[in-house]
């Protein structure tokens, strides 16, 4: 869902929704409050893995870049030895199973299809690291365990799975756009009010930079003086065409006509990279969220780019694991890989999140 959508809701042509929306989402507040006020005070009890778990999570729908910042956690801990498994739901796969395994140590075991975009991304690219998909992530970290004895677990989009036990809650907010128009679902992107932020254990404010920053800082530290906060930024790192196994640094990207294509949370914000990047944007089209590509759409976009004489069509890695399956002909679609980096101190990051872990 993009941001845009939510503010449209409330101009003088919508109207008409404002009523129903309003009162679904009394409605779905009221849900939410009692939900957590249940596992607050032990009526709803959590569930414990035999182990240490991180969450990754935010308080909005979709956007704020937790699929790169769970590859590097896990990247983090695997180098340090640790026996990671990575839970996720598997948002848009067709899994059959209660539990699927999407990827161990021996490599790939599921599709696109089955697991779902971030699923699949995350098992491509955390080489060596399980991916399990289950909307219950306790069945998924006790089935890593039981498979390979994984005692490690981050927990992809955890922050209202409040039915599993964490030892670190991280919560992501886009500095740019950290809280939409302020509303709950379904009238607005929030999928719990602004004091739930309490509940975590630090905040880390993605695609930092700028003025924004420190506005929205001050906010936090008014309301949660206590709270830690960091700062990160989704770097682009190369640029990948996986048909062919090329492989190129992101500054092969200066100058050259690209047309480019998104399906994610906030598709502008690959807009803005690319221009970022200084390529010669000729024409760029956004999809919703987890958009399942179309062959008709795709040729739509290979005939575009043909039309228009680009150098190169570009989309991001998450979009493409959906695309795989499908024939891209030519051009051949490539992607920007992104990295997630901690900016200032990434050694006090982590030892923050190793004395959560260790209750030091």
């Amino acid at each position: 869902m993009w941001p845009r959508w939510f503010s449209e809701l409330h101009n003088r042509y919508n109207r008409f929704f404002y009523a129903p929306l309003y009162f679904f989402c009394l409605i779905y507040g009221l849900i939410v409050f009692i939900r957590s006020f249940l596992y607050k005070f032990g009526l709803l009890k959590q569930k414990n893995l035999p182990g240490s778990v991180i969450s990754v999570g935010n308080i909005t729908v979709g956007g704020t870049g937790k699929t790169p910042a769970v590859i590097m956690l896990a990247e983090w801990a695997f180098g340090n030895g640790r026996r990671v498994a990575v839970l996720t739901r598997g948002y848009g796969g067709r899994r059959r199973e209660k539990v699927l395994f999407v990827s161990g140590p021996e490599g790939l075991l599921a599709e696109a299809d089955e697991a779902g975009d971030e699923a699949y991304l995350l098992a491509r690219r955390l080489h060596g690291i399980p991916v399990v998909v289950s909307s219950d992530r306790f069945d998924a970290g006790m089935a890593a365990h039981k498979k390979w004895e994984s005692d490690f677990f981050i927990m992809d989009d955890g922050f209202q799975h409040l039915a599993l036990k964490r030892q670190a809650d991280l919560v992501l907010l886009d500095a740019g756009n950290p809280f939409g128009n302020g509303r709950l679902l379904p009238m607005g992107p929030l999928r719990e009010p602004f004091a739930a932020l309490k509940r975590a254990d630090a905040i880390i404010l993605t695609r930092s930079g700028g003025e924004k920053d420190k506005k929205l800082e001050q906010l936090l530290r008014g309301k949660m003086p206590s709270m830690n906060v960091f700062k990160a930024i989704h770097r682009p790192r190369r640029v990948v065409f996986p048909v062919s196994g090329q492989i190129n640094p992101i500054g092969f990207l200066r100058g050259k006509r690209v047309l480019g294509f998104a399906g994610i949370g906030k598709p502008y914000a690959f807009r803005e990279m690319l221009v970022d990047l200084g390529v010669d944007l000729v024409w760029f089209k956004g999809f919703g969220d987890h958009h399942k590509f179309k062959e008709s759409e795709l040729h739509q976009i290979l005939m575009s780019a043909r039309e228009k004489s680009v150098e190169l069509v570009l989309t991001t890695e998450k979009d493409w694991s959906r695309l795989a399956r499908l024939d891209t002909g030519r051009p051949e679609i490539g992607y920007v890989e992104i990295e997630f980096n901690i900016l200032g101190d990434r050694q006090c990051f982590e030892k923050f999140i190793d004395g959560l872990i260790t209750g030091n």
